[in-house]
């Protein structure tokens, strides 16, 4: 049982750490640089309505950089980027030259070609602007949501119709084995079993409605959902009835045989006797 509930805690932290990237990455000042930014003439930062991305054609990025430290900073690069759950999906990198000296503002526009868009996203995507320094550190960023039109066969579309073949497949053989009583007599193997579909379920609502531009899968609205599902699903499969029906206690049955190879745990081998 220990080890089982270890098992789930470690499933639901991992997913809580796949949003350590979009986390981090939502400041929008770092070290005393700030930046503001626009896309295509639309203000790039949290809350506002989704910028929209078309593959026909390029895209027009306005940053705006402030210096707030005591030193010059050297500007190199400046990337537009599509994160979902930690997972890069499009990357635009642009090569730049300049150099912002201390306690001064400058203004700088580029034009980035979109063509390749159509086949990396689709949908609501959790975007930002960030600016790099010459060893490719971050100095400043901004995060906000695109709405790409982009193709339902993109790595984005192929990577959530995965996920739903995927949930469908277990959920089928979790189902199958619920009716014909097949399931592990374990109510703890039993739940896990359940929180897998939970988690596919999950991950499988929000793709969609990322795709169907309802709702963009940033971090505050895909862990809460994920980590719901899962929860919800693991306790189904918790409360599930033992098969067999035969009233023993799940806790004996732990008791009296190992998880792993269904050896009695105290050492007792049943084997039939024979007569003499």
């Amino acid at each position: 049982m220990a080890r089982s509930a270890r098992i789930v805690a470690t499933l639901l932290a991992a997913t809580m750490l796949c949003s350590a990237p979009l986390a981090t990455g939502a400041a929008a000042a770092t070290g005393g640089v700030s930046l503001s930014a626009t896309v295509d003439g639309h203000a790039a930062k949290s809350g506002a309505d989704p910028i929209k991305l078309s593959p026909s054609s390029s895209g027009t990025i306005v940053v705006t950089i402030r210096n707030n430290t005591d030193k010059t900073i050297e500007v190199r690069t400046v990337r537009l980027a599509g994160r979902v759950m930690g997972l890069v999906f499009f990357a635009y990198d642009t090569s730049v030259q300049f150099s912002v000296p201390s306690h001064t503002e400058q203004t700088h526009q580029l034009v980035i070609d979109l063509t390749g868009l159509h086949g990396q996203a689709t949908g609501l995507v959790p975007a930002e602007v960030d600016i790099l320094g010459p060893g490719r550190n971050s100095l400043a960023s901004r995060d906000f949501v695109v709405d790409v039109r982009g193709s339902i066969w993109s790595l984005y579309g192929f990577f959530g119709l995965a996920i739903l073949a995927l949930t469908i497949i277990w959920s089928t053989g979790v189902m199958l084995a619920l009716a014909r009583g097949t399931l592990h007599p374990n109510r703890w193997r039993r739940a896990m079993r359940f929180l897998v579909s939970g988690l596919g379920i999950g991950l499988v609502f929000v793709f969609t409605l990322s795709a169907l531009r309802i709702v963009a899968p940033t971090a505050g609205v895909w862990i809460p959902t994920v980590v719901g599902a899962a929860a919800v699903l693991f306790i189904a499969g918790y409360l599930t009835p033992t098969p067999g029906g035969d009233g023993e206690d799940d806790n004996e049955i732990e008791d009296a045989y190992d998880e792993d190879d269904g050896i009695p745990r105290h050492g007792h081998s049943v084997l039939p006797v024979e007569g003499p």
